[in-house]
């Protein structure tokens, strides 16, 4: 077998050679390439005898597994299970030198995924639409490759293609377990650091829901945001069941709010998403019945969805004040006001757990 070498600009990368490399993928073949991190050698996840040589070739462990490269954040949803925290990590550190280990979709076992921040790798996998096992292209226990002829020096002659796109930066990713209770473990130091992981996995994000988004749930998110203050990791959030993305807020919820320096008047209702859901690390109602409605669509979210009133101890639903006049208003806000500051002693005990 002859190795083709192929020279590639990583801030222009040319389309022809990128398809040529995807043609080879999708045919069975092994493909190395520059990263954002070291230079790694590919195949498709779902090419069983691809994937075998790739273990012989490597002289890998048995039963050392391999990372998955995806293009998007959707692409990942369907290899693991992320949970508020995992989602956090993603958002802000994807495209990145991060691997993220997860539970798998069965819930019996792990898979590691990362989405490289190469523009040259993501349009490679965008050709191919099927995410790659891409571990390090040198031998299992040597150093990782930073130049494509270090590549060549072991694997000439043994797999299909290299893409030569000059010296890569050489530090590996951050390979980082996230458990499905929000805990981690740093399995691998790399280029991101436990101070960043700790600092999103510790932060936390609060979700309020009412029918419409247009009085109640933005009433609860502005006081709740006025007591945490700018310096709080707790990110609040609304939404509506019912909502009509963009909606203004009700002027009568807006003057109520100004008794209590509360500035509501740029809020635009939310539609709620099984993503806004899927989000959050804790979802409070307004009422019963969407709570009811949200668990109806996603059920696994159980343990974090209540009503404002049972998450603090109380009982009763949150009246709408919809269509009532201002002091019905008014009076919401007096209830939601006392709620809020109960919840901020809950939430400021279980930080402090």
């Amino acid at each position: 077998m002859k190795t083709k070498l192929l020279k590639i600009d990583l801030e222009s990368p040319q389309r022809d050679k990128i398809e040529e490399a995807a043609d080879i993928l999708k045919n069975g073949g092994l493909v190395a390439f520059p990263t954002d991190t070291v230079y790694g050698l590919g195949v498709l996840m779902n090419n069983e005898a691809a994937v075998k040589r790739l273990v012989e070739l490597k002289q890998r462990p048995r039963g050392k597994k391999f990372s998955h490269c995806v293009y998007n954040l959707e692409q990942a949803e369907k290899l693991g299970r992320f949970n508020p925290a995992a989602y956090r990590l993603a958002r802000k550190l994807w495209p990145g030198p991060l691997t993220l280990v997860l539970p798998d979709r069965s819930g019996k076992d792990t898979v590691g995924i990362r989405i490289p921040d190469s523009r040259l790798i993501l349009l490679l996998l965008m050709r191919c639409r099927v995410p790659l096992l891409v571990p390090s292209a040198n031998l299992s226990g040597q150093a990782s490759p930073k130049i494509a002829a270090e590549v060549m020096s072991v694997f000439d002659g043994k797999i299909e293609a290299v893409l030569d796109g000059g010296p890569v930066a050489g530090i590996s990713s951050t390979i980082c377990k996230v458990e499905e209770d929000g805990s981690f473990e740093i399995l691998r130091m790399g280029e991101v650091t436990v101070e960043q992981i700790r600092k999103l996995i510790c932060s936390r994000t609060v979700l309020i829901v009412c029918t419409g988004n247009t009085c109640r749930s933005p009433m609860a998110e502005g006081l709740l945001r006025k007591h945490l203050g700018e310096e709080s990791s707790i990110q609040v959030r609304s939404a509506g069941v019912f909502a009509i993305e963009g909606m203004t807020v009700a002027s009568e919820a807006v003057q109520a709010m100004k008794e209590w320096g509360v500035d509501i008047k740029n809020h635009y209702a939310v539609h709620l998403t099984r993503q806004l859901v899927n989000e959050s690390d804790l979802i409070l109602t307004m009422e019963e019945k969407q709570k009811r409605q949200i668990l109806s669509q996603v059920p696994e979210a159980a343990q974090r969805v209540h009503t404002l009133s049972e998450f603090i101890g109380e009982s009763g639903d949150i009246s709408d004040p919809l269509g009532k006049g201002f002091e019905e208003y008014r009076r919401a806000g007096e209830v939601l006001k006392k709620k809020v500051e109960r919840l901020v002693k809950r939430l400021d005990a279980d930080c402090n757990r």
